[in-house]
């Protein structure tokens, strides 16, 4: 019995120290009521050792850390420089990183391998900020380094994921032939920092480097290059840092509070230049060729080019065409799209046209030639359906040839009005169209000349004396106007007023800063950052008039060419981009109110420049896990307190 009983209590005790080892196990990696991890991981060992030098026939490199690490995906965040021709593997397990090099090392070299922010542990995620690796193939290692910031040239985003590089090589050709000696890649934010640069003269690019051969071989590469060489240098400097202490409130506290101890100035190592500026354009496409070429109707026909182009010599081959029934041209902006309209009813009616054309296109060696080609222009009439004979109340809907306006209710004061047929006419002329003020309903003639526009054949703008607060109405009578294919136009009746003066505001910018030398424009923004005003800078100063009540921006371009739009740059011509401004200011216009700034260009950095509320580019901020938990506890702590102001509210 005694037995027995013994028996029983040990298996009791036996499960109950099994039962107490699970809980234990089952709760290793999370112990309930203990601190938070807020310490990012540790390195234990590297091989090879960080700062080696005589590094030789090394393919694995292998990092040891204290605790189980994340790496976010290295292919892109890991950079190696100089760059490996053939991609390296990472492999994570648990607490060990490897790297398996996949391409030779190159003899008396210094190797950077930068992580930047994509090391974290598991558990907690505490980053560990800005990690990087050196050694030395090989007997000392190049310790300098240089940084700066990646801005698009038309409108200074912040670039993120573009490589810059360097050459040591200064002729022009090592960019387009050679791979980058030294690169990195700009974060977030549009910064970089180049590691392990020796003292010596180099050539600062930057590249969208599509293929990943680190060489600009592609004119759809966007790139970024600097005028002057740079040479790295290193001085010592002085920063003040703030000591901080952590107190915890009460024992139930798990991160505790920081709380400023004392303030030291420290030494440290300044690697120059630190705040390098490349804007990054996209060379403007040169070739030429005809892409390809429609007939949708029987009525017009088009062309469509690969890059600008001036008017081509045309001629119809199987149709003779009437010199009172021309061929006429509606041409894009840009010149590379062209629409021709068939004004002869012969040829209307041909289904299969052949046009002789003599255009551009580009050879091979990049030169613009004349070439000659004959196209075959064909439309496929679509089938008519047989109908049924029209019933005795059914009434045949006549087709007309409409015409399109922007008279919509109230207009702008600045904003031209125009008129546009669906096809072109025959027979315009000013005398079938009137225009008429008027008030309750007393009308009388106002004066105006209606002009053709250059590019479109069918659109007509009206210019007249307009006054401001004014009632008008633009009227034409049934079938006053004819289109080549005989259609003819409604009636046209059209109201519309003009805003009066005291609903607008005006802004004048007075402008310091620029070249004397090249003609500038500026255009005002929205808070989309897109441009809805342009005017010339003259007399050192740029005026918008009429402008609606609202938040404004301003951009600045300095117009070398003066063609009135912002070019980009040109590598094989030593060309930079036309060079951009932005005032940091956001322009508040009330109604009826004239404001007068003064903007000098160059009062702030340029990569400070663009105002945050129109910046697209607008990268979250990374934060330690301290930071993250702090906010939390500072959230928590504010509900709290409404919560203590509501219960003693009456």
């Amino acid at each position: 019995m005694i037995f027995s009983k013994l028996y029983i209590n040990i298996r009791l005790l036996a499960t109950l120290l099994l039962s107490f080892s699970l809980a234990t196990c089952a709760n290793r990696g999370t112990p309930s009521g203990g601190d938070y991890d807020l310490e990012p991981p540790q390195l234990l060992s590297v091989n090879p050792a960080n700062g080696a030098t005589g590094v030789k026939g090394v393919k694995t490199i292998s990092l040891l850390f204290n605790e189980n690490i994340d790496l976010d995906n290295a292919a892109e965040n890991v950079i190696i420089t100089p760059p490996q021709s053939i991609a390296p593997r990472f492999t994570v397990i648990n607490k060990k990183v490897k790297i398996d090099l996949r391409d030779s090392l190159q003899a008396n070299t210094t190797y950077v391998i930068d992580f930047a922010n994509s090391l974290a542990d598991s558990n907690e995620k505490n980053f560990l900020s800005n990690f990087s690796l050196s050694f030395s193939t090989g007997e000392h290692i190049d310790t300098l380094a240089i940084g700066g910031k990646v801005l698009s040239a038309d409108n200074l985003e912040p670039m993120p994921n573009i490589f810059v590089g360097l050459h040591s090589d200064l002729s022009d050709s090592a960019f387009l032939k050679k791979p980058f000696e030294r690169i990195s890649k700009t974060d977030s934010k549009g910064e970089f920092v180049i590691r392990g640069v020796k003292a010596k003269p180099y050539r600062l690019y930057a590249l969208n480097d599509t293929n990943r051969d680190y060489k600009y071989d592609s004119p759809s590469e966007a790139i970024a290059f600097m005028d002057a060489t740079i040479e790295a240098s290193a001085e010592l400097s002085v920063r003040t840092d703030t000591i901080y202490r952590i107190e915890k409130r009460d024992k139930h506290d798990k991160i505790g509070i920081r709380i400023p101890d004392s303030v030291i100035d420290r030494s440290y190592t300044r690697f120059l230049p630190d705040n390098l500026v490349l804007r990054l354009f996209t060379t403007k496409d040169t070739k030429k060729f005809l892409q390809k070429y429609e007939r949708p109707n029987g009525k017009s026909f088009s062309l469509f080019f690969q890059g600008e182009m001036p008017t081509p010599k045309l001629e119809l081959i199987n149709a003779a065409t009437d010199a009172s029934r021309p061929l006429l041209l509606e041409r894009s902006a840009k010149g590379d799209t062209l629409k021709y309209w068939i004004t002869d009813h012969n040829i209307i009616q041909n289904d299969t046209l052949l046009a002789c054309i003599t255009h551009l296109q580009t050879d091979t060696l990049g030169v613009a030639r004349e070439v000659t080609d004959t196209l075959k222009l064909f439309y496929r009439k679509p089938k008519v359906k047989k109908e049924e004979k029209p019933k005795d109340e059914e009434i045949k809907i006549a087709k007309f040839l409409s015409i399109s306006n922007n008279m919509t209710g109230s207009v702008d004061i600045p904003k031209r009005i125009f008129i546009e047929f669906e096809e072109p006419v025959q027979n315009f002329s000013n005398e079938k169209l009137r225009l008429q003020t008027g008030k309750d309903s007393v009308w009388s003639k106002v004066d105006f000349t209606a002009i053709a526009d250059t590019l479109n054949p069918r659109k007509y703008w009206i210019d007249f004396d307009r006054k401001a607060g004014s009632e008008y109405r633009l009227s034409a009578d049934s079938a006053a106007f004819l289109s080549y294919t005989d259609l003819h136009t409604n009636k046209l009746d059209e109201k519309f007023s003009i805003k009066k003066e005291e609903e607008y505001s005006m802004l004048k910018l007075s402008i310091q800063g620029i070249s004397s030398s090249n003609e500038a424009f500026v255009e005002l923004l929205d808070k989309a950052d897109n441009p809805i005003r342009k005017a010339k800078v003259e007399a050192g100063s740029a005026t918008f008039r009429y402008l609606p009540a609202g938040t404004y921006y301003a951009r600045l371009v300095e117009d070398r060419n003066g063609n009135g739009v912002w070019d980009a740059g040109d590598f094989e011509k030593k060309m930079q981009p036309e060079t951009v401004y932005y005032s940091p200011k956001a322009y508040e216009l009330r109604l009826n109110w004239d404001a007068e700034e003064d903007w000098d260009v160059n009062a702030t950095e340029v990569t400070q420049q663009k105002a945050k509320a129109i910046t697209k580019n607008k990268p979250k901020e990374l934060k330690t896990k301290r930071q993250q938990l702090e906010e939390q506890e500072q959230r928590s702590r504010e509900k709290s307190q409404e919560r203590n102001n509501e219960d003693y509210s009456f």
